[in-house]
């Protein structure tokens, strides 16, 4: 895992063993606070992650977002990548636990 800071912000970055990388973590706002401590744990704001998919020659194949609030609601955002030349985006909304005990 590689570390690096921004405005204020922990980039976590992990790469696979061929040096391509395959996930990157951050907090929206204030997540290192003056630090550049990797092991710090993040502080409010949205959590943030996005992990790359790659085939066996190497191509991206899927990129997947996904944003959760400091309620734990979340979204996420699959990128599909075919052959370079179209890539296909779908959103999900997280879903809600009501007091009833079912999710919607």
């Amino acid at each position: 895992m590689i570390c690096r800071v921004e405005d204020d912000v922990i980039y976590k970055q992990t790469w696979t063993a061929s040096g391509m990388l395959k996930k990157v973590q951050w907090n929206e706002r204030g997540d290192a606070q003056g630090s550049s401590d990797c092991a710090a744990p993040p502080i409010g704001g949205y959590k943030h992650e996005v992990t790359f998919t790659y085939d066996a020659s190497g191509n991206r194949i899927m990129r997947v977002e996904s944003a959760t609030d400091m309620f734990g609601e979340s979204s996420e955002m699959v990128t599909i990548y075919i052959d370079g030349v179209y890539e296909k985006q779908i959103l999900t909304i997280g879903t809600t636990e009501y007091l009833d005990g079912w999710k919607r």
